[in-house]
């Protein structure tokens, strides 16, 4: 088998994960980096073993050295957008950090784009990739709840609180797109889509709790996203949602909650950072006995539900697509359901994704 030569671009936090994801699998491996910062180019190169003619700090560059088979980008939200359209026009198959773009105008350009070379390609939906989330997507479609009634999500971190907290590119819109709802939102709007169903409404409310940051150079600047956004939402089928998410939540690092119940069963799926490590953990009341003993017990997942995110994407790489990894259009349609919340808080009505 093949080893695919896989290139980084951008070094921050959330690269760790995506090198950390390769070292575990023995078809890929790291042969190329990109960053603008050159101690992190080079101190990260020499961790990696990163030759240092391998080592750019322009990612047009990495993408037309004939080194890579393939990329990572992970930079922030407004290089997402340039940055995966040089990779489709270099033919580069490419994972990209969320959320997919700033605006629905450059999604659908990407689109475009990619049907006039389409190539492999994954936007980083995590919590895809978690065994409970997976698990909890095969039990609603293979039919153990029964009809669907309702869904009940959550997303909540705690950091926002902290007043010492700069103002970074995460609190502008015209580096970020949105806040909280952008950043952690489009994870719990993709995760109801990839185990309950579309969303097709919402009506909403977002808003801003600490409107004034400090400056990295000093003073004051203006916090221009949404600090949280909560809506409640119709799925397909008649399904009812309440969803939220914020940076406010005091003493919570990282923590997700989804409650599916149907008219056969119920499951309550929990993420959160324990020990400094994600873990997920799934219960359910699947059976007649529980239901009439009025409890959730914890479910054991089976050992084919696991799939880490860059196992995902190598499958991807050599054509198997059971990975589920998400997609051009599941960027596009998180995108429109961010972009209809958005409408929704500011009009106070129900809104149609899309409409």
């Amino acid at each position: 088998m093949k080893q695919i030569r896989h290139g980084i671009i951008g070094l921050g936090n959330i690269a760790q994960e995506h090198i950390g994801g390769i070292a575990q699998l023995e078809g890929m491996r790291v042969a190329a980096l990109c960053t603008r910062n050159a101690e992190t180019l080079a101190r990260v190169g020499e961790e990696l073993g990163v030759p240092e003619r391998l080592r750019f700090s322009d990612y047009r560059e990495l993408l037309a050295s004939g080194e890579v088979d393939s990329v990572s980008i992970c930079t922030p939200n407004v290089q997402h957008y340039e940055m995966v359209r040089a990779a489709i026009e270099a033919g580069v198959p490419f994972a990209v950090e969320k959320p997919l773009c700033l605006t629905m105008e450059q999604a659908l350009d990407l689109k475009e784009r990619m049907g006039e070379r389409p190539i492999p390609h994954m936007i980083c939906f995590s919590y895809r990739f978690m065994d409970a989330a997976r698990y909890a997507r095969h039990l609603v479609t293979s039919g153990a709840l029964g009809q669907l009634r309702h869904v009940f999500g959550r997303y909540d971190q705690g950091w926002g609180n902290d007043e010492s907290r700069p103002l970074t590119w995460r609190f502008r819109k015209e580096l970020a797109g949105y806040g909280a709802l952008g950043d952690l939102g489009s994870h719990l709007i993709d995760l109801v889509r990839f185990t309950a169903g579309e969303i097709e409404a919402v009506t909403a409310d977002m808003g801003v709790l600490m409107p004034k940051r400090i400056l990295p150079e000093g003073g004051e600047g203006e916090v221009t996203v949404d600090d949280y956004a909560m809506f409640l939402a119709k799925l397909r089928g008649g399904v009812s949602a309440m969803l939220e998410t914020t940076r406010f939540a005091y003493g919570h690092r990282n923590l997700q909650q989804l409650a599916i119940y149907g008219s056969k069963g119920g499951l309550l799926y929990r993420q959160d950072l324990i020990g400094g490590k994600l873990c997920s953990s799934l219960e359910g009341c699947l059976t007649e006995e529980d239901f009439r003993a009025n409890r959730y017990v914890p479910l054991a997942i089976p050992e084919e539900f696991h799939c880490t995110q860059m196992e995902a994407f190598e499958r991807l790489l050599r054509g198997d697509h059971s990975g589920l990894a998400a997609s051009l259009d599941d960027g596009i349609a998180v995108q429109r359901v961010m972009d209809t919340v958005a409408r929704s808080a500011e009009t106070g009505r129900w809104e149609r994704i899309g409409g």
